[in-house]
């Protein structure tokens, strides 16, 4: 007799079924749903946190494009105006909302880390910041003079391309 016939044959175990997941599948899974998740609230909220920028660059750019060499008092009010509700939106209302002329100057510096406003060419936007103010009521006083014309040769010779490039740079540098 032949001692391999008395063998029975192999049976192999079922295969291992894909479903359920063994434990660490579930946390590696649930892991991921919750990184997917913190990532889009994170993405979400940098992108809401930049609209008062991207709006502010859009209005600047606005600006450069209706400038074109014409109205540069008008102009630097604006720019102004739109520097200092940019920093009204970003900063502590109290610290912004007092400042103007040189001290407005040194926060613009110190918030833009550079000294392009107090000592560059865009420190005329804290001696043109009331301009449109004092030359209303000025023409209200007295009508038949004419403007004030030193300010006008100052302005004519203001470098205006670098006074937009230092606003520019200080608004995408608000973070």
């Amino acid at each position: 007799m032949d001692p391999t016939s008395q063998l029975r044959d192999i049976y192999l175990p079922e295969a291992v079924s894909p479903w359920p997941p063994a434990f660490g599948w579930w946390l590696l899974a649930i892991l991921i749903i919750v990184a997917a998740i913190g990532l889009t609230v994170v993405a979400v909220k940098r992108f809401r946190a930049g609209v008062y920028r991207r709006q502010a660059l859009k209005d600047l750019k606005q600006l450069m494009e209706n400038y074109r060499g014409k109205n540069p008092q008008r102009t630097l009010y604006q720019l102004s105006t739109l520097m200092k509700r940019l920093a009204l939106v970003h900063y502590p209302r109290h610290e912004v909302a007092k400042l103007s002329e040189t001290a407005w100057l040194q926060f613009l510096d110190h918030t833009g880390k550079n000294t392009n406003f107090e000592f560059g060419p865009a420190n005329a936007l804290s001696k043109l910041r009331y301009f449109e103010a004092q030359n209303n009521q000025n023409l209200k006083q007295s009508p038949d003079q004419s403007s004030d014309q030193p300010l006008a040769q100052e302005l004519a010779k203001l470098p205006m391309n670098e006074v937009f490039d230092t606003c520019k740079q200080w608004i995408k540098s608000q973070r």
